[in-house]
């Protein structure tokens, strides 16, 4: 009930004890077994599965909902059950386990096999396993609780005790001590079952090995001590006893002192580094149990009462990249960030600043993930402030990961996530904003005011940490400052024997050192120079020779792009002299490599899709390009995937290294005609590479020396369409008429590309609610159109039916009619009946027929559609599903209230199994269906 329905306290008691009495108040056999000697039930099973479905269906789920969703919550839950034919205890969980198979169990499978008490219970099945009482070896499942946390963080060593902040258990009361029964019948029903769930033992046993734990009030036993010895498992009507033991249990001085310890205990928070879980730790908590502190609740049913008071939590998130596996600690640098960030009473933001490449994305990078682990409470998520639309993007992927609905007009991420964070729903969170260095992008500019902090939440219940390059941004950002400066030459020795492939190269611990202050100890120059040293296995004292050839002017350009007055003279230049001698080297010795390196420094360093890059001589050639720069680690592969990554601060050298070559402005065309050429059209199977592309054809697009390029405005039309899509809606107009309104100047009317820009633009316009503007637009293009093309082109019915359905919105509904009956009638002359695209026009007159009352006729229209595409498109296709879901509608208007909740049903089925969970079409769906249920259930 705590865990997974994610009920309170209060509402567990009331719950548990109606359920207590519907179960128990009347006996189905007095004796537990027969004469055979087989057990009888001495309780309705019936009973007991009807009552738990009542607690389930009353919090809002369904019957059959799983115990275990895949969702992630702020508490992780496991019950224990035992097999009837094979005997071991077996742990059904509402979570992935990292090494066992999961049981598929509904939540009321759960709770019935971990409350079939033997004799009490009939067993039972889930899936072709039996199960019988939870409390056979595992009444007290405080061994199972350290198993279990054991497998999920320390799988190696089994040693748990170093990573548990708190241990509480729970438990329902002694027993007492009683003599072996000589009453075979006695024995059988009563000492019998002592022995089979000895909970104090157990807990006494576990309290000897964990005495350390004890010693240093960090291990806490809860159970009353006297009072509850003669109340077993049926006796519900003993709830004014069980309170009142309770209580006389509590008063006393020596628990009160206890449960002041374990109160204190789990209010402060672990705060040492030392505590922090190692790489391999982390690898294996795959989001199963994040708390250090460990709350066991004893005895599954026997006589359970709840007398404790457990904090309700929110739904936790995560959002944040990849451990960096190659990280150096930075102790005080972290120690003093946590201070102000999770100590009460400190401030809410804190800006991480330094030097570029200084290493702040990692120790940022390093908070978060200790964060997830050793804060359960917290959500986390990184959020990239180096543009407008990597800020979009992460934002939108956040929206995604906490499926949060819509509440703006045209669907904007960022006010959606802002809002959420700021409800008290959100629970406690921190956000992670790297790369603030542009307070353009911060805060906005003459051009565009929309800059990112106006999205930024300020709920007390979170905390914000920024990295910047810049003093000055930092300032600004109102928040207090902690500055990174340079490793220390322990650290610094570290990093380069981490990055390091032919450790023998640190044999010349002079050498080494003089290494590491030419490079200003910065972790970036390190690496790099470590990623330079091992791809063409030189030695550093070569290394070094090629540092001293660096070009003066590159250099003062470099500088000017850091302007942050508090660096020291004699480390200006270090991520200069890195990667000049890498590049030329590049260019040197793969000019392949290099005209790729051009290429990327005009598009967004991040989440970098292979295939979107211009075509190199061969393959080969690409592939060998591509190893040449991860090599040097200017780009780093995500896992198996063909997406890659650059530093924020490589990309700024590549700019700079681009800036001064002659063939800036050649690939800079090549490139937007290329991807005018590859981006994605608007079909829904191209949904997912689009929004690869879109941050990167942004980025392009806003070079100048392509102003003039047709190809430009072509690509222009086809970003504002994805950026549509994805109802970023104000974006996508600017885009859109840009193109446009650059081709009404320079293009003639019936050009292909300006009629795609312009229809484009007209649908758009009459999504945003711009009706006039669309029927003006379109209009237009018809009549262009309607006087250059046949009548059975595809591209003038297109027009012509957005037209008619932008007449349906703006009230000229027998217009919209006349056209779109004349388009079905065409396509139906000039393509086959089993074509998608007479079957969307005919949607889309059941839609016209629909505005005009003609519901009927709507019906029999959409009937035919449903029908084909059953036939020729898959179950899962979106105009399959849409079509089926206007059905669905109209068949509900006119009565036929069974069939159209069938129908919406596998609308809904085939929506959830395709679509994401937030996705409007399936939100849409889902909610139609519970209407449906609801109407009919009101009668």
């Amino acid at each position: 009930m705590l865990g997974r329905l994610e009920m309170d306290v209060e509402e567990c008691i009331v719950a548990y004890n109606s359920l207590l009495k519907q179960i128990f108040e009347k006996k189905a056999h007095r004796i537990p077994f027969g004469r055979s000697g087989r057990l009888h039930s001495r309780f309705d099973s019936a009973k007991l599965k009807t009552a738990i479905e009542e607690v389930i269906v009353t919090q809002g789920y369904s019957t059959t909902e799983p115990f275990n969703d895949g969702k992630c919550r702020g508490c992780r839950v496991f019950v224990c059950s035992a097999e009837k034919h094979i005997y071991g205890i077996t742990r059904l969980r509402s979570y992935d386990h990292p090494h066992e198979s999961k049981i598929a169990a509904t939540i009321s499978e759960a709770a019935l096999a971990t409350a079939a008490a033997t004799g009490f219970f009939d067993p039972v099945s889930i899936g072709a396993r039996c199960f019988i009482d939870g409390a056979l070896g595992a009444n007290n499942p405080v061994v199972e609780v350290e198993r279990e946390a054991s497998d999920i963080w320390c799988t190696d060593t089994g040693d748990l005790k170093p990573l548990v902040k708190c241990f509480v258990s729970i438990g329902t009361g002694n027993p007492g001590n009683r003599a072996v029964e000589d009453n075979l019948l006695k024995f059988l029903t009563k000492t019998l079952a002592k022995i089979t769930t000895d909970t104090e033992r157990v807990a006494e046993e576990f309290a000897s090995r964990w005495r350390h734990h004890y010693d240093q009030k960090r291990y806490f036993r809860l159970s009353v001590e006297q009072g509850l010895q003669d109340v077993g498992l049926a006796e519900y009507k003993e709830q004014g006893r069980i309170e009142a033991a309770t209580d006389q249990y509590l008063r006393k001085q020596q628990q009160s002192f206890g449960i002041r310890d374990c109160v204190e205990s789990l209010r402060t928070r672990q705060m040492t580094i030392d505590a922090a879980p190692t790489d391999q730790s982390h690898e294996c908590n795959v989001a199963v149990m994040q708390a250090r502190t460990i709350t066991e609740a004893s005895e599954p049913l026997e006589r359970r009462q709840l007398t404790s008071t457990v904090p309700h939590s929110s739904c936790v998130c995560h959002s944040i990249p990849p451990v960096n596996k190659r990280f150096i600690p930075r102790e005080d640098i972290f120690e003093t960030l946590h201070q102000k960030l999770f100590k009460p009473n400190e401030t809410q933001r804190v800006t991480l600043f330094g030097l570029g490449g200084i290493g702040k994305t990692q120790v940022a990078l390093h908070l978060a993930h200790w964060t997830k682990v050793n804060e359960p409470t917290f959500s986390v998520f990184w959020v990239s402030a180096i543009n407008n639309a990597a800020f979009v993007q992460t934002y939108t992927d956040i929206r995604r990961k906490l499926a949060v609905q819509e509440t703006t007009a045209d669907g904007d991420a960022r006010e959606c996530v802002q809002r959420f964070l700021d409800s008290p729903d959100a629970g406690k969170w921190l956000i992670v904003v790297d790369n603030a260095d542009d307070m353009q992008v911060l805060s906005g500019s003459s051009k565009n005011s929309d800059g990112i902090q106006q999205y930024l939440p300020e709920s007390d219940n979170g905390v914000i940490l920024f990295t910047s390059r810049s003093r000055e941004v930092a300032l600004a950002l109102n928040s207090e400052l902690v500055e990174l400066k340079e490793m220390t030459t322990n650290e610094a020795e570290r990093l380069l024997e981490k990055s390091l492939v032919e450790k023998d190269l640190l044999k010349d611990r002079d050498v080494v050192k003089t290494l590491l202050q030419e490079l200003t100890y910065l972790p970036l120059a390190i690496t790099q120079a470590a990623g330079y040293l091992n791809r063409n296995r030189i030695t550093i004292s070569k290394y070094m020779d090629l540092l001293g050839g660096t070009e003066t002017e590159l250099v003062a350009l470099m500088s000017r792009e850091f302007p942050d007055t508090t660096r020291q003279s004699e480390s200006r230049h270090a991520v200069a002299t890195t990667w000049v001698v890498s590049f030329d080297q590049i260019q040197v010795l793969n000019p392949p490599a290099a005209e790729l390196l051009t290429y990327l420094s005009l598009i967004e360093p991040k989440a970098i899709p292979l295939s979107i890059l211009p075509p190199l001589n061969s393959m080969e050639a690409i592939v060998h390009a591509i190893g040449t720069l991860t090599g040097y680690a200017f780009l780093v592969q995500r896992g198996d995937t063909e997406i890659y990554d650059m530093h924020s601060l490589v990309h700024l050298a590549s700019r700079i290294w681009v800036s001064r070559t002659e063939h800036g402005a050649r690939v800079e065309k090549e490139f937007v005609e290329h991807l005018a050429r590859v981006f994605p059209r608007g079909l829904w199977e191209n949904r997912e590479q689009r929004r690869l592309y879109l941050p990167h054809a942004l980025r392009l697009l806003r070079g100048e020396r392509t102003m003039e390029l047709r190809e430009r405005y072509s690509l222009l039309g086809d970003v504002g369409e994805c950026l549509r899509s994805e109802s970023r809606i104000r974006e996508a107009e600017m885009c859109l008429e840009e193109s446009f309104f650059w081709g009404q100047q320079h293009l003639p009317p019936d050009d292909p590309h300006h009629q795609y820009s312009q229809c484009a633009l007209g649908l758009l316009y009459h999504i945003d609610g711009q009706v006039k503007k669309a029927v003006q637009l379109l209009e237009s293009l018809v009549q262009i159109q309607a006087l250059t093309l046949p009548e059975n082109h595809s591209q003038l019915l297109l027009s012509q039916e957005l037209l008619a359905l932008a007449y349906v919105d703006d009230g000229q509904v027998k217009k919209a009619i006349q056209i779109l009956e004349t388009v079905v009638q065409i396509q139906t002359q000039t393509l086959e009946e089993s074509h998608d695209i007479p079957l969307m026009s005919q949607s889309s007159l059941a839609t016209a027929y629909q505005a005009d009352g003609q519901i009927k006729k709507a019906v029999q229209l959409l009937e035919t559609v449903v029908q084909i595409e059953a036939q020729t498109l898959p179950e899962t296709h979106f105009h399959r599903l849409t079509s089926q879901f206007n059905l669905a509608t109209l068949l509900w208007r006119l009565g036929q209230h069974g069939r159209a909740m069938r129908m919406m049903t596998t609308v809904v089925e085939m929506r959830q199994r395709s679509l994401r969970e937030n996705n409007p079409c399936r939100r849409r769906a889902e909610g139609w269906l519970d209407h449906m249920k609801v109407s009919l259930e009101a009668g």
